[in-house]
C-alpha cells in the first residue's frame, strides 16, 4: 500500500464526514418536522460510520492492501464539491423539499462514485465492508426518496 492509497482513504473519510456535517446542519434547519429532523440525523450518523470504516482501512492498509481504478483527483473532485455544497447551502439555506433533491443526488453520485472507484482488497473481510458501505449509499437513497414521496400538508 502506497502513501497515495493511504491518503486517498483519508479523503474519502473526510468526504463522509462533510457529507454528516451537510446532514446534521439539515436536521437543524428543519428541526420544526421531526420525521424529517429524524431522518436527516439518521442519515447523518451512517455517513459518520463510513468515515470511521475509512479510517479504519486507512490504518489498517498495511497489512491489508487495495486496489482501485479511481484517481485522487477524482477523489478530490469529490471533495471539492461537497466542500460547495456545504458553502451554498449554509450561505443560502434550501427549502425541506430542495435540501432532500439535494441530498438525492449527492447520494447517488456518491453511489456511482463507490461503485466506479471500486476499491478490492485483498482481503475478504474488507472488501464486504466496502460493499456494506455502498449499500447504505443505496438505502439513503431509498429513504430520502420516501420522505419525498410522502403525503404532507408542508408546502414546497
Amino acid at each position: 500500500m502506497s502513501s497515495d492509497g493511504t491518503e486517498l482513504l483519508d479523503v474519502c473519510g473526510r468526504i463522509e464526514k462533510l457529507t454528516s456535517e451537510l446532514y446534521y446542519y439539515f436536521s437543524e434547519l428543519y428541526r420544526d418536522m421531526p420525521d424529517l429532523s429524524r431522518l436527516w440525523i439518521q442519515t447523518a450518523q451512517e455517513e459518520e460510520n463510513h468515515m470511521f470504516q475509512f479510517q479504519m482501512a486507512a490504518r489498517l492498509s498495511k497489512s491489508a492492501p487495495f486496489t482501485t481504478v479511481v484517481s485522487m483527483t477524482h477523489v478530490q473532485q469529490a471533495f471539492d464539491t461537497i466542500i460547495g455544497v456545504l458553502e451554498r447551502v449554509r450561505n443560502n439555506p434550501p427549502t425541506w423539499y430542495n435540501a432532500l433533491k439535494l441530498a438525492i443526488e449527492l447520494e447517488e453520485r456518491m453511489s456511482r462514485f463507490h461503485t466506479n472507484s471500486a476499491l478490492v482488497f485483498d482481503d475478504d473481510t474488507f472488501n464486504s465492508l466496502y460493499q456494506a458501505m455502498m449499500k447504505h449509499d443505496q438505502d439513503h437513497i431509498q429513504a430520502l426518496s420516501r420522505y419525498l414521496e410522502m403525503p404532507t400538508d408542508k408546502g414546497v
